[in-house]
């Protein structure tokens, strides 16, 4: 693969890392990539009269051949009424050229939070756990006495990013994970780190992402079920949903052993992107990271399932977890957060429920488009560059085929 030239942004290797800056950094990359993607999104005029497949296909290659991006690879999967599509472009794995295909796992993330959400709701709807239950009843003591209000945090404004509970990454953090990418971390230390930290806001006051909350929740779930939070997400959703190409991996064992992309990044004195594929899982535990590892497809059968309510047995459940809350605008499409989830608007009034995920070397959007009955999943294997013109260009000539699809 060639060198790319006129990179466009200086980019901080320690907010690529980590899935609370790696949300914030995304965007902010993404706000320097508009005219990229105009300008595939102009180009791809000129192939509407091919089949939607290689429309997507030729929309990839032109976002990673561009002098102006440095793309390894991309892939995008599209589950709708009209069909199913997908497709891929550039390589999976720099040293040896292997090409990327649309069927390859990936690290997704943040997107994690969206199957603990969903587990935690199954709980709430077997009794064993209760939204508006307070921490003092669903986590020890001295977890709660960690943070001032403690004793009045409730489950859903963790569930939500209201809790008012500071984020664990800060610079000592960021360069202690850079330092050993892989040392196993374990979530007490980082409600620890957290815990010394101001509170941002009084529970329930105002709206912040904070990878806490998420951690804490893998705390409530083994807690209340004496099981680790893995194999519940693995009995509840991977298992019923037949995800046979998800899997989450133990802390220990940072190497992806069955076929995937290779993740990569730009960091600063190093004239070529580096390998950083191997992060060990337990780097964010439950709130994301690199504990999860899937495919695009499994992604939007995943959220098409909990957009619709088939993880539930009460459509009051599905509900609860689709109730937003308006957030600042941390990222650029977001309109609000509920339980887990993310609703984000593009393209005008296009409509997405489902997550963003950024780690070391991957960014992936997946989710549900509620006007087409559609499920979406978009990812590329670097976290260096700006996801616009694969996310915003594939999802504009999906839902334009979509639109003309229609009855």
């Amino acid at each position: 693969m060639r060198k790319k030239d006129n990179v466009r942004v200086t980019r901080c290797f320690m907010a690529m890392l980590l899935p609370g800056c790696a949300l914030i950094f995304i965007f902010l990359i993404l706000i320097t990539g508009c005219s990229t993607t105009q300008e595939i999104l102009e180009k791809s005029a000129d192939f509407t009269d091919l089949p939607v497949e290689q429309q997507l296909q030729k929309a990839l290659e032109m976002a990673v051949d561009h002098p102006a991006t440095i793309l390894p690879g991309a892939a995008v999967y599209v589950r709708s009424r009209a069909g199913t599509w997908k497709a891929a472009a550039g390589v999976a794995n720099l040293e040896t050229g292997q090409p990327l295909t649309p069927d390859m796992r990936f690290r997704a993330g943040s997107i994690m939070k969206s199957f603990v959400a969903t587990v935690v709701l199954q709980l709430v709807e077997e009794g064993k756990l209760d939204l508006d239950d307070p921490l003092p009843k669903i986590l020890p003591a001295a977890i709660c006495e960690s943070f001032e209000h403690g004793s009045s945090i409730t489950l859903r404004q963790l569930l939500s990013h209201t809790s008012g509970i500071p984020d664990w990454l800060t610079p000592k953090v960021l360069e202690d994970i850079v330092s050993d990418l892989l040392k196993i971390r374990t979530p007490e230390h980082y409600v620890e780190i957290a815990g010394s930290l101001p509170t941002v806001f009084a529970p329930g006051e105002s709206w912040q992402y904070s990878n806490t909350n998420y951690n804490l929740i893998g705390m409530v779930i083994e807690g209340t079920t004496g099981r680790p939070w893995r194999r519940e997400i693995e009995d509840r959703i991977l298992g019923p949903l037949g995800l046979a190409n998800t899997f989450l991996p133990e802390p220990g064992t940072a190497a992806i052993t069955v076929p995937h992309a290779r993740g990569y990044n730009k960091l600063p004195g190093h004239p070529e992107l580096v390998d950083l594929t191997e992060v060990d899982p337990s780097m964010a535990g439950a709130a994301g990271g690199s504990a999860l590892v899937t495919t695009a497809a499994d992604l939007a059968k995943f959220f098409s399932a909990l957009y619709k309510g088939d993880l539930f047995k009460k459509s009051a459940t599905r509900d609860a977890m689709q109730v937003f809350v308006k957030t600042p605008p941390f990222i650029p499409g977001a309109e609000g957060y509920g339980l887990g989830l993310m609703r984000l608007v593009y393209l005008g009034d296009v409509e997405l429920i489902g997550h963003l995920g950024g780690t070391a070397g991957y960014i992936c959007l997946a989710g549900y488009l509620p006007q087409y009955e559609a499920s979406f999943a978009a990812f590329i294997n670097t976290q260096s560059d700006d996801p616009s013109p694969v996310i915003l260009t594939t999802l504009k000539i999906a839902t334009d085929n979509m639109e003309r699809r229609s009855p």
